[in-house]
């Protein structure tokens, strides 16, 4: 078949469009994407001139529009750094909900042999063997334990105790993934400061939506309740706000600042879903019902307790 023209690209146009907005990530789609859905070079120039496809790196292109959201323009920067490349530091900090920031340049780690990209603040380590990856939402990104590690070198000047204590909040914490991390990069920038924060004493205490809830159920006449229990979900021990086990019934307080991720709301549903599973009642309220309706909190609770319930 010959170059894709304009004329015979109002022919086809309809359904290789619809193939390639299939085909992207996040609104976004590489040359070589392309290429696999059978577009010769002429065709991807054709769309670029018609403003079907947007260059935002040599090779990469937005579908559509030339605006991306979020992830968009994180994976466009991945994608322009070649296939070894993950997205790492402060990008990956804000990935993962521990940090806020901009867009202005986004941190990719690629091989040395990767030039500098505009936008893109390139982390070319000697070698990416011990650069531990994942993906998340589709997009190469470092470990939350390859994260700390690097973003703990002192030139960052990062508060590691708040960042640990953040990722244990936001049940992204795995200390021995961070420990294996550590030994395999001893002498990593960031290797001693990481180590010292996972030594410091972070206090956990009952937060005072916990305690407003337990004073709740006292002037409700609730039953008391065991609280910060452990419950197994079938494949692993569960940390649950309150628990009556005589009567198969959870409870969950979500508190605005811990719980407003999309993230975490996934998380939450997650582990509802298998606690259930194993025949828990499982009710969840958000802090705003705790203040603002207690009495419909507690008739909830103890009508859960009359008999089985399936509610949020």
């Amino acid at each position: 078949m010959g170059p894709d023209t304009p004329n015979n690209s109002e022919y086809e146009g309809p359904s290789v469009d619809a193939r390639i907005l299939a085909a992207a990530r996040h609104n976004v789609i590489t040359t070589d994407e392309l290429i696999a859905l059978d577009l010769s070079h002429s065709d991807i120039g054709y769309r670029v001139d018609v403003k079907r496809l947007h260059r935002k790196y040599p090779e990469v292109y937005a579908v559509g529009r030339p605006d991306l959201a979020l992830d968009g323009v994180f994976l466009a920067a991945v994608l322009a750094c070649g296939p070894r490349a993950a997205m790492s530091f402060f990008s990956s900090l804000r990935k993962y909900e521990l940090r806020g920031g901009g867009t202005y340049r986004i941190d990719v780690t690629a091989p040395r042999s990767i030039k500098p990209k505009p936008g893109i603040r390139l982390h070319r380590p000697l070698s990416l063997d011990d650069v531990e990856t994942t993906e998340l939402d589709g997009i190469p990104i470092t470990t939350v334990a390859q994260t700390l590690l690097d973003v703990a070198a002192p030139t960052h000047r990062m508060n590691m105790g708040k960042l640990v204590h953040e990722a244990i909040v936001n049940e992204l914490f795995d200390l021995r993934a961070i420990s294996a991390v550590l030994a395999r990069n001893p002498t990593a920038p960031g290797a001693r400061r990481l180590a010292e924060a996972l030594t410091e004493e972070v206090p956990f205490t009952r937060s005072d939506l916990e305690v407003a809830t337990l004073e709740l159920f006292r002037s409700f006449s609730v039953p008391k309740p065991d609280s910060n229990a452990w419950i197994s979900d079938g494949e692993k021990l569960v940390e649950v706000d309150f628990v009556w086990r005589e009567f198969g019934l959870i409870v969950e307080v979500d508190g605005w600042r811990y719980h407003r991720s999309r993230w975490r709301r996934r998380q939450d549903a997650a582990k509802t879903a298998a606690l259930r599973e194993q025949g828990w009642t499982v009710l969840r309220f958000s802090e705003f019902a705790v203040a603002g309706t207690p009495a419909q909190v507690a008739a909830a609770v103890l009508a859960a307790m009359r008999g089985p319930r399936d509610s949020e």
